[in-house]
């Protein structure tokens, strides 16, 4: 009995999906925000990224570091994903090795499109990095997701050529 409920126990955990910070194997956090929080369609917004890392860890800016969006049909951004050179992420020496300096939040724009709903949305992705331990001697290809809300209107920002005076 007691080893059924064991095995019952363990099934159910494995079940659940992981946690973002867990899947990064809580090497680093994202904190993701929406300015405006309240957008009309057509409207430009920014996505803002705190990159926070958990450890005493470097984040190195070779060979990769990304930034992928998910598809979503209400919002419209310039390029599909984005590098730290794209972003202009400051890059900092530590002890003869380049790493990413997190001191500013990294800021994505983006353009709600024309046909998005009236309501409350969301926009997700992930980042992708390599985590690099100078004191432990090992470097590590890893990954962790974000999520920001902002809200649309039913007004739409007309370019300024069709803007009757």
């Amino acid at each position: 009995m007691l080893r059924r409920a064991l095995l019952m126990g363990l099934l159910a955990a494995a079940a659940r999906p992981p946690r973002p910070d867990q899947v990064a194997g809580g090497l680093v956090r994202v904190e993701a925000g929406v300015t405006p929080l309240r957008l009309m369609r057509g409207q430009e917004g920014k996505i803002h990224l705190k990159v926070v890392v958990l450890r005493d860890l470097l984040i190195s800016p070779h060979p990769s570091f990304t930034i992928e969006f998910d598809p979503s049909p209400t919002i419209v951004f310039p390029k599909p994903f984005f590098t730290a050179t794209d972003l202009n992420a400051e890059v900092v020496t530590v002890g003869n090795r380049p790493a990413l300096s997190f001191q500013k939040p990294l800021e994505i724009p983006f353009t709600v499109g024309s046909k998005a709903p009236q309501g409350i949305h969301a926009v997700e992705g992930r980042v992708r990095f390599y985590a690099v331990s100078l004191a432990e001697g090992w470097c590590r290809k890893s990954w962790t997701r974000f999520r920001a809300t902002y809200s649309t209107r039913t007004s739409l920002i007309l370019p300024d050529d069709q803007i009757q005076p």
